[in-house]
């Protein structure tokens, strides 16, 4: 798989090269974008504290994620 990413942090208006895979609460994986590995490993701790999703909307999201080809069942 080849992504093309932005070097530029809207959030912050700031240039941040860096990104980093990290998984969710859901288990679900996320690119973040972080200056250090160490801030890439906070948010990923705020992504594992929220609550998880119930089994109807994990239903909901996986049933989005098909739809629009981001998610494939092996």
């Amino acid at each position: 798989m080849r992504l093309q990413l932005p070097a530029v942090d809207r959030n912050v208006n700031a240039y941040v090269p860096f990104w980093y895979h990290v998984k969710d609460s859901n288990g679900f994986s996320r690119m973040v974008q972080a200056p250090t590995p160490e801030a890439a490993g906070e948010r990923q701790k705020q992504l594992q504290a929220e609550p998880p999703f119930g089994a109807a909307e994990l239903e909901a999201v996986k049933r989005t994620l098909r739809a629009n080809f981001m998610l494939y069942d092996e």
